[in-house]
């Protein structure tokens, strides 16, 4: 028999049917690897010629992602504040705050963290009344919180001649925005 090298291990698992093969010991006596079947995540140890010398499952292997499920993925890792940069594969890339700074965080095609680039600090969270205001700057009146809750915030208001409806997150960022109609001047009579 012939010993095989890493690379030769990682082929024979994957020609056995496992895949997201991740060689953990490289260095013989003995090769340890983890790989994935049928959603579950194995431990193998093999000896020097291949041979499986003893499996046992880790854990699971998580299904491949959504692209639309990139942002509630990150949140549920305790993300905020989450732009989609790039949501087509080879890897998915996003802006997002983590305990008050901001990365570029990138997602396999599971879901799964690999690179994680600080770029700064992030914005915090901002009041409805800051939001009100911050409004006004940009020329809305009539500003009215109509909902709120530790998330969004919901005002109508108008601008120029239209009534709209706004949904903001606590971040300045608008979520929803509808015209509700034109104003119109009250009538003398």
């Amino acid at each position: 028999k012939q010993e095989l090298s890493p690379a030769d291990i990682v082929a024979q698992l994957r020609d056995a049917g496992l895949n997201r093969i991740e060689m953990v010991d490289r260095d013989l006596p003995e090769y340890v690897a983890r790989a994935c079947r049928e959603g579950e995540r194995l431990e193998l140890r093999l000896d020097r010629f291949g041979t499986d010398t003893s499996q046992r499952v880790v854990g699971t292997c998580p299904r491949a992602i959504d692209p639309r499920s990139i942002t509630r993925v990150l949140q549920r890792r305790g993300y905020e504040q989450i732009d989609i940069v790039d949501n087509e594969l080879p890897k998915y890339v996003a802006e997002a705050c983590y305990s008050g700074r901001k990365f570029r965080v990138t997602l396999n095609r599971y879901g799964e963290v690999g690179d994680r680039e600080r770029l700064g600090r992030c914005r915090a969270a901002l009041s409805s009344e800051h939001l009100v205001a911050a409004l006004r700057e940009e020329g809305f009146k009539r500003l009215r919180v109509t909902a709120e809750n530790a998330d969004e915030v919901s005002v109508t208001g108008r601008f120029d001649d239209e009534k709209i409806d706004l949904r903001l997150n606590r971040y300045g960022n608008i979520v929803d925005e509808r015209q509700a109609g034109r104003c119109t001047a009250p009538s003398i009579a």
